[in-house]
């Protein structure tokens, strides 16, 4: 009877995650959808109007090198105040920062020196609201469907893209890439902002029948998870995924059109990679929760390694269904990449360390994002087109492939390892 009662209770874990849940995934799907990643989502939109308005080189008006370097440096420091402050507090004040940095970017007068410094410091609020602070508290909320519920919340990025690209690439062609930075904080005031404060918050259990739905504290501490040669094949591949992903979000729109394809029709592609983020997000997570998760990122990611390399032989006579193509595959890549750091973390060192863990992995990774903004401003100023920067692309896609499943084969040795020390011990 006290069986059947626990299979029971097994049942209804999932829909009681969701009923209790639903508000906390919302609300990170916002915040997370209209932060930091909002901003480098559009900051491809603003490279060449600026360039134009201002006569500044495209290295000079592409500010995500710097965003992500500084968001990247920032992460330590985000996961410590996560553990002492808590996650929503964190959020909040990122956010409030981010509207602060873009409204003074519209208005201030504009020089290299105030551009790249509201730059950086839209890198440290960036920090406050990102992937380490909204799963953090969706894992207090979710353990059977984590990858999913990660998915789901983290799509928020690739929703809120949907309506923003348009919107402030009309906003920035119809008054000007001032207008646009205008456009960007009016979205963080009156969308992310107020879901945050009314919504967001982690799950605080300290009643022993509802302990089951919270991930328990355990695991290994940050010097355990530096010794697993997991972690470094985990570092390893979604760094050199985001060396590609970071250079391709950030000059998207301007890949394109040195393609030859419109402005229209460019906005339309960016919209399709919102929409790939998406789908790579959700999908993503629900793979990850029913089949070999280490085989679901390599597959995803040497996808994405296709779609690059198609990006750089294409002109401008390529079928735009076969463009909107290999630009979903990169976007699929995208929306999937944030899902990986949370639940590959999670999955092999817990949450007893998991802010820092995570926060270590998200400041090399995210300088990852940096580079590859850079190396694609850089070649492209070297070479006038986008073609090696695309192909170098795909070539960092590929390893990061391999790179996840060799982590899995060394899961799996561990696994092995571990049954058969049980085995002679017991028999022992």
């Amino acid at each position: 009877m006290q069986l059947e009662g626990q299979q029971e209770a097994a049942r209804e874990l999932p829909v009681s995650e969701w009923r209790k849940g639903w508000p906390v995934i919302v609300a990170a799907g916002m915040g997370y959808g209209t932060g930091g990643s909002m901003i480098l989502l559009l900051a491809g939109l603003f490279i060449k109007p600026m360039r134009d308005t201002l006569g500044w080189s495209t290295t000079a008006v592409t500010i995500s090198p710097l965003i992500t370097l500084t968001w990247a440096l920032c992460y330590p420091l985000t996961g410590a105040a996560i553990d002492r402050l808590g996650s929503r507090n964190v959020a909040i004040a990122g956010i409030l920062g981010l509207i602060i940095c873009t409204l003074l970017i519209a208005i201030l007068p504009i020089s290299q020196i105030s551009l790249f410094g509201m730059a950086a410091l839209i890198g440290v609020f960036a920090s406050m609201s990102a992937v380490p602070t909204y799963s953090r508290g969706i894992a207090t909320w979710f353990k059977r469907d984590l990858g999913l519920a990660l998915g789901v919340a983290l799509s928020g990025s690739a929703l809120v893209a949907i309506f923003a690209t348009p919107l402030t690439g009309n906003m920035i062609a119809v008054f000007g890439w001032r207008t646009g930075f205008l456009t960007i904080a009016g979205i963080m005031l009156t969308v992310g902002l107020p879901l945050i404060v009314y919504l967001y918050r982690e799950s605080v259990t300290t009643s022993p029948s509802s302990a089951a739905n919270v991930i328990p504290l355990s695991g290994a501490a940050l010097g355990e998870a530096l010794r697993d040669a997991r972690f470094w094949f985990y570092l390893l591949s979604f760094t050199s995924a985001c060396v590609a992903l970071g250079g391709t979000l950030a000059h998207l729109q301007p890949l394109l059109a040195e393609k030859g394809v419109p402005l229209n029709e460019a906005i339309s592609l960016g919209v399709v990679y919102a929409l790939a983020m998406t789908f790579g997000k959700v999908v993503g997570g629900i793979l990850l929760d029913r089949f070999w998760p280490f085989a679901v990122a390599a597959v995803i990611t040497i996808l994405a390694a296709s779609g690059a390399a198609g990006l750089a032989v294409m002109d401008s006579y390529s079928s735009h269904l076969l463009v909107a193509i290999m630009t979903a595959s990169i976007g699929l890549a995208q929306g999937a990449e944030a899902d990986f750091v949370a639940f590959f973390i999670l999955r092999s060192f817990g949450m007893r360390a998991f802010s820092a863990i995570v926060g270590f992995v998200a400041m090399v990774v995210t300088l990852g994002l940096t580079v590859g903004a850079w190396l694609f401003g850089a070649l492209f100023d070297i070479f006038g087109n986008y073609e090696a920067a695309s192909i170098i692309g795909a070539g960092f896609l590929a390893t990061a492939g391999l790179l996840i499943l060799t982590a899995g084969f060394c899961e799996r040795q561990i696994a092995k390892r571990s049954v058969s020390f049980g085995f002679e011990a017991h028999a022992g």
